[in-house]
């Protein structure tokens, strides 16, 4: 097996995608909606130094989707890992976020309060 086609192994499983099998992706319109499809066609895309180093694929699915291999799960439980693991990835962020705006508030409401005092 060379490297483009051990790119479109299935990480967990270790087994390729194939036509028919049955994928879950989730939704371009909801954030964590889980759909379920078919694949019925499968299409190789070759390397690109700029642009994909590493190969692809994409899949079209019976539903009139098209998607890139890795954006397709081959089970309910790996989407649903994945939302969980985004979600975890997402909270960590806002959490950083909220934290730095804490700190400049209180920056501000100090240097505040400084600048009041010398107020005649």
């Amino acid at each position: 097996m060379d490297y483009t086609r051990s790119y479109l192994i299935d990480r967990l499983n270790h087994k390729e995608l194939q036509v028919g099998d049955l994928v879950y992706y989730l939704s371009k319109t909801s954030r964590y909606a889980i759909k379920k499809s078919t694949i019925v066609a499968k299409k190789e895309i070759p390397f690109n130094h700029h642009t994909r180093p590493l190969g692809g694929c994409r899949l079209t699915l019976a539903d009139g989707t098209v998607h890139e291999y890795d954006d397709i799960f081959d089970s309910k439980k790996k989407a649903l890992e994945y939302i969980v693991a985004d979600l975890k990835c997402s909270l960590a962020h806002h959490r950083m976020g909220l934290q730095t705006t804490l700190q400049r508030i209180a920056e501000d409401e100090r240097l505040l309060a400084l600048f009041e005092k010398k107020l005649p």
